[in-house]
């Protein structure tokens, strides 16, 4: 069986205020053409469909249009709501949607959606965990979830994979391996708070995961990863490229083919450096660019109206920065200030700033103590 695995579509989303519609609707239909010339089997979207919980009519429109061409395909297509999504919006008419091969679950309630596919080689069992939360599991189960990475299993445990066939879960989470990320620990003062440990996951052939905008593996399994968003969506992804993962399931026990089909963008994301005349005399001289640009400008002062009088030849500037002229991490600035300092050193100076003095009171210091040493408590216990 062959299926793709796409997430992160984050439809309606903006750059800095500049509309993407345009270049999202050119990658929806590459990533169609994609699924033809592959001859998929099947479809999944690990969430994050829209960018807003709210979307806007403009936006339902490309969506709905993405769908209509999906169902062309005559082929199933599986979704999870993603944390930006609202998933009662998002699974409206989800009973009409399935008779046209469209499964979309709607949010956890104590059960999960599954969805069962054949091959020569006998069922594949698509396990459908929409975003969720330990509050959102707490009505469902007897015990109370620590964290995210029990919430997950506990969930998961409500109708475990069986072993006896192949089993893929759609799921969108931030995963974690060992709680590491990109080899650093996540205790709850760096991110860990929310993380999902991989092993929460054990027992599946694939995990199809969302949430991430970059495609990688997660830990050191090639068939639990992120697929990355079609598109570039912020300067940190900037040259990781996006593709298409085409996941291809054989016989029960043997490891998935994973290839990665490049995604080629109406514009590209690019980090420019340079100094204001130059870039205008490379607009004089091309025309100019409709990339989305984050420009560094290397003047010694800053330049009148530069980004309106850039804006002529370089329609999509996301920021205009001066890097030399404002450095982030001087001792003065915001950065430079919090640089270096614990969460709890951080949220007694927070505080502090909140009182007429300036001062947090003794009472409450210590206060805030116990609090974070009963907070690194649980997390050694995990």
């Amino acid at each position: 069986m062959k299926f793709a695995h796409l997430s992160d579509l984050h439809l309606g989303l903006r750059l800095n205020g500049l509309s993407l519609a345009q270049d999202q609707a050119y990658i929806l239909d590459e990533i169609i053409g994609i699924l033809k010339e592959e001859e998929i089997d099947a479809v999944l979207i690990a969430g994050d469909i829209y960018d807003s919980s709210q979307p806007s009519a403009e936006t339902v429109s490309l969506y709905s249009d993405f769908l209509e061409k999906l169902s062309c395909l005559e082929k199933p297509v599986l979704i999870i709501p993603g944390n930006h999504d609202s998933a009662a919006r998002l699974s409206f008419a989800s009973g009409v949607l399935a008779r046209q091969n469209i499964y979309i679950a709607p949010a956890f309630d104590g059960k999960l959606s599954r969805v069962s596919l054949n091959d020569a080689y006998g069922p594949v069992v698509f396990t459908l965990l929409p975003y969720l939360t330990p509050f959102q599991l707490r009505p469902f189960v007897k015990e109370r979830p620590r964290n995210w990475t029990e919430a997950v299993r506990m969930a998961l445990e409500t109708q475990p994979p069986d072993p006896s066939v192949r089993n893929v879960c759609l799921t969108h989470q931030f995963i974690t391996y060992r709680d590491t990320y990109e080899g650093f620990r996540l205790p709850v003062g760096r991110g860990g708070l929310n993380n999902v440990d991989v092993s929460a996951y054990r027992g599946f052939d694939y995990v199809a995961a969302g949430h991430v905008h970059r495609a990688e593996r997660i830990g050191p399994n090639e068939t639990v990863r992120y697929c990355g968003s079609p598109l570039v969506y912020t300067a940190g992804n900037i040259g990781s490229g996006t593709s298409v993962p085409i996941v291809t399931l054989r016989a029960p026990g043997e490891v998935p083919e994973i290839s990665l089909r490049k995604l080629k963008p109406l514009h590209q994301v690019r980090a420019v450096k340079s100094d204001f005349a130059s870039l205008m005399a490379e607009g004089e001289k091309t025309g100019g660019s409709g990339d989305y640009l984050y420009v560094s400008l290397l003047d010694e002062s800053p330049v009148p109206d530069g980004m309106n009088r850039l804006r002529q030849y370089y329609p999509n500037i996301v920021t205009l920065a001066y890097p030399q002229l404002f450095d982030a991490h001087t001792p003065d600035s915001t950065a430079g200030r919090l640089e270096g300092k614990t969460p709890e050193e951080l949220t007694v100076e927070f505080f502090a700033r909140l009182t007429p003095e300036g001062t947090l009171r003794e009472d409450r210091r210590k206060y805030l103590a116990d609090l974070f040493r009963k907070m690194a408590g649980e997390e050694d216990d995990r």
